[in-house]
């Protein structure tokens, strides 16, 4: 299978696309993320963030502030991708630069037309979320860094 077509065995990887704009679909997910947490919770939520890194200031297209223990935050980066090829895995390894860059804690990418293995695989070993949306449903093709990595990592 030629690496830059999309998994046509996975039922989340669509043949269509969602019929909204990429702003919308980015504001759809800013009421998703605000809906999943208690306002008591987070510091800030801000849609297209500008957030500086040591390379130079990044527009993130919503950035999160989760308040813990009063006084510790954490730092969450999100990325929508709204367009008709899936997420490529050097999309993926951008916004893991900008993890490293900005001190961000984690890094989710939403994406409509789902992602390619190549990004899944990076994905998931770096711990970045990666979610695919379709027909107003969502479903997480990675959560957090793979597991089997990180027992290999504590062996050493």
């Amino acid at each position: 299978m030629n690496r830059l077509m999309r998994d046509p065995d996975n039922p989340w990887n669509p043949k269509t696309q969602v019929e909204i704009t990429p702003q919308q679909f980015e504001r759809q997910v800013l009421e998703w993320v605000k809906s999943s947490i208690s306002s008591s919770s987070y510091d800030k939520i801000t849609h297209q963030a500008i957030v500086p890194g040591q390379g130079g200031e990044y527009v993130i297209d919503i950035q999160v502030h989760l308040g813990l223990l009063k006084g510790a935050s954490i730092n969450i980066l999100i990325e929508c991708k709204h367009q008709r090829r899936s997420v490529e895995r050097d999309e993926v390894l951008i916004l893991e630069g900008k993890l490293r860059d900005t001190g961000a804690h984690k890094g989710i990418l939403f994406a409509t037309s789902g992602f390619q293995k190549g990004a899944i695989s990076y994905a998931k070993a770096h711990g970045i979320a990666t979610v695919t949306v379709i027909n107003g449903s969502w479903l997480y093709e990675t959560r957090s860094i793979d597991t089997i990595r990180l027992s290999l990592l504590s062996q050493s």
